[in-house]
């Protein structure tokens, strides 16, 4: 009796341990890490982080000044901080200045002496035929697109040469040939230059020779600047004949 008794605790011992057998979790098993690629990681990192601070700061090699644009005549190398090149050697020079922080810009120095033909001003055209012997007035307007005033008692335009179609001649084509300018020119005024051409005595034939007369205005300094003429026929004319005065006969 005993004994079977025993036997069937045995028999329930064994299936209560099987349950619990069967309701434990399961235990998960973690790969063993890689020594190796967690180095190589590791070291692809701070790369990375030094390459970026790199970036971020300049070098103390690198040249972060401007450049200095190279000048030619007629320009010259100023700062930026001066006006009109005030600190300026002059043409084609540079800058004074010994501020380590200027920049230099080119600019252009403006021309002293410039005379603009005013388009059409010019009275009578070019080709104008004017009658054998007479004395005709001729003008032209210029303007000063210059940066000194033409002052009346030292700026005068005088006569360069008259031609005779294409050659030289030593008729007197002008009543004068030197002329001062009729008043001062600031710049950015114009003034209007007048000349008496003299007409030469022409012959009947041919007619359509053509004269010219070349002027030049002249600075201060001596020095011509502008030029500008005038080219004109002379025409010879007769006087017409008087009409005969008829008596009628008586009759």
């Amino acid at each position: 009796m005993f004994g079977k008794l025993a036997k069937v605790g045995w028999l329930v011992a064994l299936a209560a341990i099987l349950v619990t057998a069967s309701c434990a979790t399961p235990k998960v098993t973690m790969p063993t890490p890689d020594e190796n690629l967690v180095r190589t990681e590791a070291v692809q990192t701070a790369m990375a982080q030094l390459t970026r601070e790199a970036l971020l700061a300049p070098s103390s090699n690198t040249n972060t000044s401007t450049p200095v644009p190279s000048t030619t005549p007629n320009m010259v190398a100023v700062t930026a901080t001066s006006s009109m090149g005030g600190s300026s050697t002059g043409s084609g020079g540079t800058s004074g200045s010994s501020g380590s922080s200027s920049t230099f810009v080119p600019t252009w120095t403006p021309s002293v002496y410039i005379a603009q033909y005013v388009e059409w001003s010019q009275n009578p055209q070019d080709g104008y035929r004017c009658q054998s012997g007479d004395q005709i007035d001729v003008s032209w307007t210029l303007k000063n697109i210059g940066v000194v005033t033409w002052k009346q008692s030292e700026y005068y335009y005088h006569l360069l040469y008259n031609l005779e179609g294409n050659h030289s001649t030593d008729l007197r084509l002008t009543k004068n040939t030197l002329y001062y300018i009729p008043k001062d020119v600031d710049p950015g005024d114009s003034v209007t230059l007048v000349v008496d051409i003299m007409c030469p005595v022409a012959p009947p034939e041919p007619d359509q020779v053509a004269y010219t007369t070349q002027w030049e205005l002249v600075n201060d300094n001596g020095a011509g600047f502008a030029k500008f003429f005038f080219r004109f026929y002379s025409v010879f004319h007769t006087e017409p004949s008087a009409t005969p005065t008829i008596t009628p006969s008586p009759g």
